[in-house]
């Protein structure tokens, strides 16, 4: 991709998707193939001769054997830049599908297709086409018919949807839907080029016909001929209005129901609390007094109540429990389950709000209004699972349905019929091929449906000592829930965690100082887990943890908005930087939003598995830990003569992606900091590392990347991962290694946010936007820092 320095662009947008498309005639131009030949021979380059013109389009069918860990790339003699698009692996075959593409072309003669190592029987297959404005939509598809065809819906009159197939023997391949362009053999297999068109924007299919049944894999791309001119492209956007429409609910002006001081002994505080809970009526507060109720089991807010302290200062109320293996507080359903799974009898589109299911007969109690439901899919094609994830292990039902991560929490409408309608839309598509379903919250896997809870909230609390994993605050199968000015303290597990929740706020908090600063779930600050959707974090701070954040299996629509995250760490390793900002550590988080945040970094990690189609927008990733209070003198003893301090010392970095994560967009992020400071490391066996670098290829250079894309722990060895590197958009980023702003595409104007119309209250007096790429000053205040450095009695707006 080309990424040259910027120009400042002085117009701003308030929309973040500007549509304006430029018709364009699409017209196919040539095609050509090559395959090896030989069964079961290796190929480490496979070149398709092929004359293409400067500015056209080209799409690469590739196939190969995927027993040898292969991993192709693609390039041609004029070094245009090529993008994984799609792929697909058929289990019957192990022989894999992949397409990718280039715009814009540089003449050239030939295209090579690269495997490292070496592949077995690969082929491709080479496709031009002049007049494309963009590219769309993709789909894959495999069977055993005698007719392989897929279907993708186009987004334009006259588009092109371009598919390739891989078919297990040598058959004779005849066109079907659409036109054949080309097609060869590679060692007992067949692959071939394909394409049609529509008149209108629909559904459109393309096709082969090989006479008799037999095993194949496809994948198809949608060329389109009208421009997507917006700052993020429609595919990886989605409908970004998190949280409580209106916001939180002023609990001011709701009536105390019960005000509650810490009893004398041997009266419980924690039963005190509750029986004035459950008696509470929904829509009031539970008032709780200053001083310390020391807790000795879980809180339940099982419905639309509030609890509320004394604010945060000497006369804050403080929840502290001895409990073991207990979260302090629990708003709506703990370990909750799922029930009565439903087929869907059609596919949920992205960006509609209606499903079909194939029959409403079997659910008791009808489908209601307003309650709270799962949808989901088997692992596909969008799917990665590390390899401590292998099919059938106890690890793929964590934090999901059982092998089922892409999810989404939807609330109901209206039902009529079989027919469903939503009240937010689906934000990634949910097929039947994969197995789509609707699902209901219980308590007991495949029990009675149990009730979500709806708008209940904790605010103004001192909450610490969550025990056994459990962490501090659980929200669960809740609905219109909030958490709001919390300081939460000294807990084992998340902090605050977002559990199958909807439309739900977490805000203007402090999360901090956990137990257990290690891997392995005890030290997270904030978590998303079973599919929540649609909820907002912002204006928090969350430092002093292992992972300040984590996205599990997460279900899209959810914004990290506007907070502070430093200070992630692991005690027996802090030379070690651990991720910053993610949206990682279960598969497959998708279509989430992080809009104006700061933090040492952002990554992904892969440990469980990848994320995909993420937007990162007006970050500022600093590239540096501040090793605050006790960090700052913290050591490890690492044997006889050895120590490890808190320090920078590896895997620094700005912004960085393991290897499997696809189709992440950063635009107009500031990556470090005036003055990056490289010092000499203290702790005992580390070399020093060699200065900033903008973007890290050899992973083992001993530099400070601005950008460490595709690259997978513990094996630096590896190239960078083509899946990364192919489908990232970066646009309109600074960093203060090159001082410059660069782009992958032509400049175009960056709006103020991607989820927010006018600055939010708690910038009143700051600057908005705080991160401006384009602007003379990089980075104004975050308020959110602000208060921390106060909290810390730092000066604000100082320095890193």
């Amino acid at each position: 991709m080309n990424r040259t320095p910027s120009a400042v662009v002085s117009a701003l947008i308030a929309s973040a998707l500007v549509s304006a498309p430029a018709r364009a005639a699409i017209t196919f131009v040539n095609a050509a193939s090559n395959a090896s030949s030989n069964p079961g021979a290796t190929s480490a380059n496979l070149a398709v001769p092929i004359s293409t013109t400067a500015g056209n389009d080209v799409v690469v069918v590739i196939t190969y054997d995927v027993g040898g860990g292969s991993l192709p790339s693609v390039r041609d003699s004029g070094d245009s830049s090529y993008g994984f698009r799609i792929g697909l692996t058929n289990p019957a075959t192990h022989r894999r599908i992949e397409i990718w593409s280039a715009r814009n072309v540089a003449a050239s003669t030939q295209v090579t297709v690269s495997f490292t190592p070496a592949a077995s029987s690969p082929a491709a297959s080479v496709l031009q086409y002049a007049g494309v404005a963009a590219v769309g939509s993709t789909g894959s598809a495999a069977g055993d018919s005698a007719n392989p065809s897929l279907s993708v819906t186009t987004q334009d009159d006259n588009d092109f949807v371009v598919g390739g197939f891989e078919i297990d023997g040598v058959p004779a391949v005849d066109p079907n839907q659409g036109s054949l362009r080309t097609k060869a053999q590679a060692g007992g297999y067949s692959i071939c080029g394909a394409d049609n068109t529509a008149a209108t924007a629909s559904s459109v299919a393309t096709g082969v016909t090989i006479g008799t049944a037999t095993t194949w894999v496809a994948a198809a791309l949608e060329l389109r001929s009208g421009a997507v001119t917006g700052i993020i492209p429609a595919d990886r956007a989605t409908t970004w209005k998190p949280g409580i429409p209106g916001g939180v609910p002023p609990s001011a002006n709701m009536p105390v129901c019960a005000n509650v001081s810490p009893p004398l002994p041997p009266d419980s505080p924690t039963q005190a609390i509750q029986s004035a809970l459950d008696s509470c009526p929904a829509g009031q507060v539970v008032q709780l007094a200053a001083g310390t109720f020391n807790l000795d089991d879980s809180i339940f807010i099982t419905k639309g109540v509030v609890l509320r302290g004394a604010p945060p200062g000497p006369s804050q109320t403080r929840l502290v429990t001895s409990a073991q293996n207990a979260a302090p507080i629990v708003i709506g359903t703990r370990f909750f389950k799922f029930t009565q799974p439903t087929n869907l009898a059609s596919d949920a589109v992205k960006g509609t709000r209606t499903a079909v299911l194939t029959s409403v007969a079997g659910l008791t109690p009808p489908l209601a209004v307003g309650e709270l439901v799962l949808i989901d899919t088997v692992t596909n094609a969008l799917t990665e699972w590390s390899p401590d994830s292998p099919p059938g292990d106890v690890s793929r039902g964590w934090y999901s349905r059982f092998d089922r991560p892409i999810s989404q929490v939807m609330e109901i409408e209206s039902v009529s019929g079989n027919t469903v309608t939503f009240t937010t839309p689906f934000h990634i598509g949910f097929a039947t091929a994969d197995q789509a379903q609707l699902s209901r919250f219980s308590d007991d896997d495949g029990g009675p449906v149990v009730p979500s809870v709806k708008s209940a909230g904790v605010e103004d609390l001192y909450v610490a000592g969550g025990s056994g994993g459990q962490g501090n605050i659980q929200v669960g199968n809740c609905a219109y829930c909030w958490v709001k000015n919390i300081e939460s303290d000294f807990q084992d597990g998340a902090a605050v965690s977002l559990d199958g929740t909807f439309r739900s706020v977490l805000r203007d908090s402090y999360i901090h100082s956990t137990q257990t600063p290690n891997p392995g779930g005890g030290g997270y600050g904030i978590s998303f887990t079973f599919g929540s959707a649609d909820n907002l974090v912002e204006n928090n701070i969350s430092w002093n943890m292992n992972k300040v954040m984590v996205m599990r299996a997460s279900g899209g629509g959810n914004v990290i908005g506007y907070n502070y995250m430093q200070d992630g760490w692991i005690d027996f390793q802090p030379l070690w930087v651990e991720v910053g900002l993610n949206a990682s550590h279960m598969t497959t988080p998708h279509y989430e939003l992080f809009e104006g945040n700061e933090s040492f970094n952002f990554d992904g990690d892969n440990t469980w598995g990848n994320s995909i189609y993420i937007t990162v927008f007006r970050n500022h990733l600093t590239t540096h830990r501040r090793a605050i209070g006790p960090l700052a003198n913290y050591s490890f003893s690492c044997g006889i003569g050895c120590t490890f301090f808190y320090e920078d010392g590896q895997n620094r970095r700005g912004i960085a992606l393991t290897s499997g994560h696809q189709w992440y967009t950063f635009v107009g992020n500031v990556i470090g900091y005036s003055g990056m400071s490289n010092p000499p490391l203290r702790s005992s066996e580390t070399a020093n590392l060699l200065g900033f670098e903008y973007e890290q290829t050899n992973f083992t250079d001993g530099m400070i990347p601005m950008w460490e894309l595709g690259y997978n722990p513990p094996n630096f060895d590896l190239p960078p991962d083509p899946r990364v590197t192919s489908t990232v958009i970066r646009d309109g980023n600074f960093d203060f290694f090159t001082n410059t702003v660069k782009w992958d595409r032509p400049e175009r104007a960056i709006p103020n946010s991607l989820y927010l119309t006018s600055p939010p209250p708690f910038f009143s007096g700051y600057t908005w936007p705080w991160v401006d790429p384009l602007g003379t000053t990089k980075t104004y205040r975050l308020p959110a820092r602000d208060r921390f450095d106060a909290i810390q009695g730092l000066p604000q707006g100082g320095a890193d």
